[in-house]
């Protein structure tokens, strides 16, 4: 098939269909399955495994199955579809399963009564004669009525001094709490209960790159996604593996049909806003997420990418601990009016000192030097959202950064939903850097006093042409500046060099390198050092 061969791969690596291969173990996926392995070897009884829709139950389900096929003392018996009209019907569905593995019909009458000894007659027999574990596994447990739960805690009884004969499982979305909550002699039997939650932004970058390189022809993950269009998926996903799944799949076809080679932030979005249902939902996502946790997965995707020092959580700590001591450190907000770089209310010269000895600003913010309250204004585009804005200015959008930007602009009611050609104030946010220790090249395309101006060119080269990024800057020798640099930076100038031939063209007839910041007196407003890409130093470690 020519999508898989465009794509270097061999099978579909989003199917939704719950393939024990692609089964990616998150840290709670794994948990459960270790928490779960553990119960049943034990013969504890009673397991409920609850979560959201396209949390991964049933993935998880199948996951338990392959690895208990592999024990000849677990025999596992998987009910599919619990919903039963009656708890005859229930008992009669599980003895059935009990007698078909050994190749025979149940047989008798059908009463209730008799149902139950035939069930407790396998079970003493598999469970003491044989020496194995019977497993009963039930997906969609929500499904279960009050009635057949009942027959299920009677099940629960059959047991020896040591251990029970039944092992039970069950598989089922939240609303299946409010079902045992009213049923608390069965609440009392579960030995194990685990809440399946979203994935974090980690795991939703490891998860989509174990996929690739699951489906991959040389098990390699091919440079599907920028690093935006991670953010992108994250985002509008909400981090359900189901949902990051669909949407994946639904961006690979729409590269194809585009003919495209990598998916950015814009594809992603419009896919989500295409094919995701409950747009408003995604919609409404994305400021919420940014607010709770884009900081905390920032940093976390910073330091995972190879040869990037920067401990998780380093910044949150720093800025703790000086909050605590009655100090101010100047990316946390910029208070109204031209600001005295080193001065805080209160604090007189400690700031500076905090700074530098924390290692939060390397680049330094120089003592006794103003810079502008504001950077400018930028109108809103269709389709675009104070998130965008905030990333292609500032590299970054978190909870600071939003509390900047809707304390310069408070004619912003809602923001969340912004008209288009509504103009944005852009306050002045001194960025946290943390230098690399390596000497480093990045590519210049072009350089504006007009911030207006950079974000048309951001917004003429998207990630799929030639990613871009800006990094405004203040010195007092040249005031404030918008560089447009190419987002890939290098560890040697002949890289970057060969990279500036490459893309001088009739664009950009004046590429060329510069080797930092560090010359110039100035304060950065974005970090030059998040993305990584094409350096040969860091391919090797």
């Amino acid at each position: 098939m020519d999508y898989f061969e465009i794509l270097n791969l061999n099978k579909e690596p989003f199917s939704n269909s719950p393939d024990p291969d692609f089964f990616f173990q998150s840290a709670q996926h794994r948990d459960c399955l270790q928490k779960l392995e553990i119960s049943i070897r034990l013969r504890r009884g009673l397991n409920v495994v609850v979560g959201e829709v396209g949390t991964g139950k049933t993935t998880l389900c199948r996951q338990l199955i392959r690895k208990f096929s592999e024990d000849p003392k677990i025999e596992t018996y998987l009910m599919l579809d619990p919903h039963f009209p009656n708890p005859d019907d229930f008992l009669s569905a599980i003895d059935r399963m009990f007698h078909e593995r050994s190749g025979a019909s149940p047989s008798g009458p059908q009463y209730a009564s008799h149902v139950k000894e035939r069930i407790k007659q396998v079970l003493f027999q598999k469970g003491v004669d044989e020496g194995k574990t019977p497993v009963l596994i039930i997906d969609e447990g929500q499904k279960i009525s009050a009635a057949c739960l009942e027959m299920l805690r009677e099940l629960l009884n059959y047991e020896t001094n040591d251990h029970k004969l039944l092992q039970i499982i069950i598989f089922a979305q939240k609303e299946f709490e409010d079902v045992i909550a009213n049923h608390e002699n069965f609440t009392d039997r579960i030995s194990l209960y685990h809440c399946l939650g979203p994935l974090d932004f980690r795991d939703t970058w490891r998860m989509i790159a174990f996929r690739l390189r699951q489906a991959g022809r040389d098990k390699t993950v091919r440079p599907v996604f920028s690093v935006w269009a991670f953010f992108a998926i994250y985002i509008s996903t909400g981090g359900y593996p189901r949902k990051i799944i669909n949407l994946c799949h639904q961006s690979l076809l729409a590269m194809i049909v585009q003919n495209r080679t990598k998916a950015g932030w814009f594809l992603i979005r419009s896919c989500a806003g295409r094919t995701m249902i409950g747009r408003p939902y995604a919609r409404r996502r994305s400021l919420a997420l940014g607010l709770a946790g884009l900081l905390v997965f920032s940093v976390a995707l910073f330091g995972y990418a190879k040869g990037f020092h920067f401990r998780k959580g380093d910044v949150l700590e720093k800025q703790q601990e000086v909050r605590q001591k009655g100090e101010t450190i100047i990316q946390a907000g910029v208070p109204a009016g031209t600001v005295k770089i080193g001065e805080t209310a209160g604090a007189g010269d400690k700031t500076q000192a905090v700074q530098k000895k924390s290692g939060l600003i390397d680049k330094g913010v120089p003592e006794g030097n103003d810079f502008p309250r504001l950077l400018g204004q930028v109108a809103i585009r269709k389709g675009e959202s104070l998130g965008v804005i905030a990333w292609s200015v500032y590299g970054r959008f978190d909870p600071a950064i939003l509390k900047s930007i809707l304390d310069a602009n408070p004619h912003i009611a809602n923001p969340d939903n912004i008209d288009s050609g509504k103009v944005i104030n852009l306050p002045a946010v001194p960025a946290a850097v943390r230098n690399t220790g390596m000497p480093c090249w990045w590519v210049k395309l072009g350089e504006t006093d007009n911030p207006e101006d950079a974000m048309e060119m951001i917004r003429s080269h998207p990630d799929e042409n030639l990613p871009v990024r800006m990094i405004p800057y203040y010195s007092k020798a040249s005031g404030l500046k918008f560089e447009i640099v190419a987002k890939e930076y290098f560890f040697d100038q002949d890289s970057a060099e060969k990279r500036v031939r490459e893309i001088r063209t009739e664009d950009f007839p004046h590429a060329g390198i510069r080797s930092g910041w560090e010359g110039e007196t100035c304060i950065l407003f974005a970090n030059p050092y998040l993305v990584y890409k094409n350096s040969a130093r860091m391919n090797n470690g």
